[in-house]
């Protein structure tokens, strides 16, 4: 197993006896921030090497916006038949156990929202520690990830729009939004505002309303990734873009929300091979990460921290698309612009593992 981390910490929560993980992959450029995964897992081993492999990520995406953070995640391993999902009381008791570990930790972790979590878990934590992100808005928070990732996310699609199309403007071109979370369906509100034609969907059956009354068109979900558009937007889960999904692609450019979009890293191969600019997604989706943190760690206001997504997105894209025309994928220019402020702030662990 790769372990290029500062800290792995594995804990039993004292009220329900869960096996809670921690993993702090680097506080170099600031205290480690990340989120907390619940969920059940087969084999334990691969809790562990989800939460390493989740923290290394969140390194990377600070660095490339220049975040001031580091990155850690936690996980809490919980059965697979758990009653916090219904249960409020196990709830609470699960979201103590995190905060008295992440308490632990004396402010170099500040944990976040993450699948199978939200905002108002982030307040039940903050009873028991302040080093916690991602609150409600009402305890001063950010109020989740999804704002702030949609801002980023539609900086990233309309700089590199720009690059691609003969208009600078969205209107007219075609986005294929895949996923109506959160995220998703912000985007879908950014999209018509900014007319342009949108073709959408999501495995939920009652978003198809509001995707007609946005003036967008419904598709279903086994068809969004071979639309005839000019951009693919996948706001879903990761791995969507697998070998035979990515040979049915219509689109000219991809750039979306969802985590590890990539089945595997090769597939960026083949995504280029057909003449499709990819950005990535740890790049596409940082906004999250610093709109909240711009917020509750730097203490900006939300307007200010919305700006400094835009601007520190942009920026990134603006040296990265500059790099692709000496050779470099967008990607690797990513991780390049990410590795020197990490070697520059003093980090010297080896290169990312995903790179």
């Amino acid at each position: 197993m790769r372990f290029s981390h500062e800290t792995l910490v594995v804990r039993h929560g004292r009220r329900t006896e869960f096996p809670i993980i921690v993993a702090l992959h680097s506080t170099i450029l600031g205290p480690a921030v990340g989120g907390c995964r619940v969920r059940h897992y087969d084999d334990f081993q691969a809790a562990i090497e989800d939460a390493l492999m989740l923290a290394e990520a969140m390194t990377y995406k600070a660095a490339v916006v220049d975040n001031g953070t580091g990155g850690g995640k936690s996980v809490a391993c919980v059965p697979v038949d758990w009653s916090g999902f219904q249960s409020p009381d196990a709830r609470t008791a699960l979201f103590l156990d995190i905060a008295e570990i992440v308490d632990g930790f004396g402010g170099s972790y500040h944990v976040a929202p993450d699948v199978g979590s939200t905002a108002d878990d982030m307040a039940v934590i903050a009873r028991r520690t302040p080093h916690v992100a991602g609150l409600p808005l009402l305890f001063g928070g950010a109020g989740g990830t999804s704002h702030g990732t949609a801002i980023g996310l539609f900086a990233a699609l309309k700089l590199a729009a720009s690059k691609l199309f003969v208009s600078h403007d969205l209107a007219g071109l075609t986005v294929a939004v895949q996923g109506l979370g959160g995220v998703g369906s912000a985007l879908l509100a950014l999209l018509a505002h900014a007319k342009a034609s949108v073709v959408a969907t999501d495995l939920d059956q009652s978003k198809r309303e509001m995707v007609e009354k946005s003036g967008a068109r419904w598709v279903d979900a086994e068809a969004i990734a071979g639309q005839s558009c000019d951009i693919l937007a996948p706001c879903a889960l990761g791995g969507v873009l697998d070998g035979p999904t990515v040979a049915g692609l219509n689109c000219k450019l991809i750039v979306g929300a969802a985590n590890n979009q990539l089945a595997h890293p090769e597939i960026e191969q083949a995504i280029l091979a057909r003449g499709i600019t990819y950005v990535p997604d740890f790049v596409a989706n940082a906004g999250g990460l610093a709109y909240s943190s711009g917020i509750e760690i730097h203490r900006l206001s939300a307007a200010a921290s919305a700006k400094r997504v835009e601007d520190r997105i942009r920026g990134v894209l603006e040296r990265a698309f500059e790099m692709q025309e000496l050779g470099i994928s967008l990607t690797k220019a990513a991780y390049r612009i990410a590795e020197d402020r990490l070697r520059a702030g003093g980090f010297t662990g080896p290169p990312a593992a995903f790179g």
